[in-house]
């Protein structure tokens, strides 16, 4: 199977694509050996621009196509109105608590905020003021200062391994579009542990965490719990 991913395989693994800013070696991280010996990554070596001239002599329309952003395929206005449409959801009011517990105001629905979100918050207070968390069985979300958002542990399973990473320095990223932060993992009886020196903000249940080394993808996993 060959796909427009900008990847490459080295050593019977993802690694990095030769365009650093199209890179998308993280949206395949979870991929196993088996599938990913079936796999073809043809713009992998080329960059953006590269592969707009080979379409424009080509004569292909795609050749001068607009960019898509963000979740390309929930449409106009995002991934909130997408949710309406297609899962049924609306609006549910709920109450925004500060990192003490006390209600400070209230929201239309825990899925419309994300962990990290600063912008449309919708609370007052003496300072910028960011998601920490939602829960989904009290219909809550939870924001505070940005420090608080810090994460230095993070738990992944279910998880994969291409090589050991015992001991070893990775990069670590924990979003597509993040920066790289220096850490190291180690496996353990729940899960695989990764430890960053770098902390990272936020951090939230159900992103892929994926490690590389020397630009070649040894693990990943999906975050099931994180510690500050």
């Amino acid at each position: 199977l060959a796909t427009g991913h900008y990847a490459r395989v080295v050593d019977g693994t993802i690694a990095r694509a030769a365009d650093g800013e199209k890179d998308q070696s993280y949206m395949l991280a979870m991929l196993s050996r088996a599938t990913i010996a079936r796999l073809e990554f043809p713009l992998g070596g080329l960059t953006k621009q590269q592969v707009r001239d080979v379409a424009r002599e080509a004569v292909l329309p795609a050749a001068d196509a607009v960019e898509s952003q963000e979740v390309c395929f929930v449409g106009v206005g995002g991934y909130v109105p997408f949710l309406e449409r297609v899962a049924g959801m609306g609006a549910a009011p709920g109450p925004i608590l500060d990192e003490d517990g006390t209600q400070i105001g209230t929201h239309d629905g825990y899925w419309r905020y994300t962990i990290g979100q600063r912008r449309g918050v919708g609370v007052s207070a003496d300072g910028p003021r960011y998601v920490l968390g939602t829960d989904a069985a009290t219909n809550t979300v939870v924001v505070g200062p940005r420090e608080l958002l810090a994460t230095t542990e993070i738990q992944l399973r279910p998880f994969t391994l291409n090589e050991s990473v015992d001991g070893a320095h990775l990069e670590v990223r924990v979003r597509y579009r993040g920066r790289a932060l220096r850490g190291q993992a180690r496996p353990a009886a729940d899960g695989l542990r990764v430890t960053l020196l770098d902390p990272a903000d936020g951090v939230a249940p159900g992103q892929t965490a994926a490690l590389y080394r020397d630009g070649r993808l040894v693990g990943a996993g999906i975050i099931v719990g994180r510690d500050s």
